[in-house]
């Protein structure tokens, strides 16, 4: 199979690939951040928000999980954005991005709000049949996060910082200093999606840092770049910044009632069987503690 090259900042030729199967919600950041960089290097790609049988009793619900170019499933955002032909993020990078994603925990502060969001962000499959089968199912995943986060929260006795605004000081003072209008430069790169990502994941179910973000004095570099960011991959279909920020660039489609409706069907299927949904989540557990 042929596949597109690319030259490195340093020099080495990376090769890209053709097509990319896709796995994830687009509420997840590490999600949006292979999305954003598959928009920018312009590669093909599929996303299914259920998880084939195989990787689900492999990995349980591990996402975003890529197949590239038909080769095996890879899970691990940064690894699978660097191959897609990007340098890897430095792993000083990579910690001011795991310090902004703390606002996550915030995401079922209410449990019906939570459901709320993703049942209004619906699989974007072209064929009807196959979108209402996978909102009907990926009720599952939805109730597995909310119990991840709830339960992790209390397990690691999280308390929320005085001011959200502070975790982002870092990342605005590495755009004042860019040498480009991005994080990585004149292009967007690895630190770029990644921290996209993060911001998209607050925006999709507002948490308490988005507040911070939009009205921080401080922060304005990262106001301006999000607007940049937004431009750039204006049209890829997933950004929910776009309605919290200055940005004339479409927003993330609102499920029809339709499909709404068939997420919560699925919901109440999953309560009604409930014994079995929580054997099916201690296992999705225990397969990602496993990879």
């Amino acid at each position: 199979m042929r596949h597109r090259r690319r030259v490195s900042r340093k020099g080495e030729v990376q090769e890209r690939p053709e097509f990319v199967s896709l796995y994830g919600f687009d509420h997840s950041p590490w999600v949006q951040a292979v999305l954003v960089a598959l928009h920018e290097a312009k590669i093909p790609y599929d996303l299914t928000t259920l998880p084939p049988s195989k990787l689900f009793f492999s990995s349980g619900i591990m996402m975003p999980a890529a197949k590239i170019d038909g080769r095996d499933w890879r899970l691990d955002s940064e690894k699978i954005i660097h191959e897609l032909g990007y340098e890897a993020i430095t792993d000083e990078n990579l910690k001011l991005v795991y310090d902004a994603w703390v606002g996550v925990l915030h995401r079922p502060d209410s449990i019906l709000g939570f459901f709320k969001a993703f049942s209004r962000s619906s699989d974007e499959h072209s064929n009807f049949f196959v979108r209402f089968f996978r909102n009907f199912f990926r009720g599952f995943a939805a109730i597995y996060f909310c119990c991840l986060i709830r339960i992790g929260r209390k397990r690691i006795g999280y308390k929320p910082p005085e001011n959200f605004g502070d975790q982002f000081l870092e990342i605005n003072r590495i755009l004042e200093g860019s040498d480009g209008q991005f994080l990585d430069g004149e292009t967007p790169g690895s630190f770029d999606f990644l921290f996209f990502g993060i911001l998209q994941c607050h925006s999709s179910i507002p948490v308490p840092p988005l507040a911070s973000l939009q009205s921080d004095a401080r922060l304005q570099n990262i106001r301006d770049w999000i607007t940049r960011m937004e431009d750039r991959v204006s049209g890829y279909g997933h950004s929910y910044t776009a309605k919290y920020f200055d940005t004339a660039c479409p927003s993330r489609r609102t499920a029809t009632l339709i499909e709404q409706g068939t997420f919560w069907m699925g919901l109440l299927f999953y309560s009604i069987v409930l014994p079995v949904t929580a054997l099916a989540i201690i296992f999705a557990y225990q397969k990602a503690r496993q990879g």
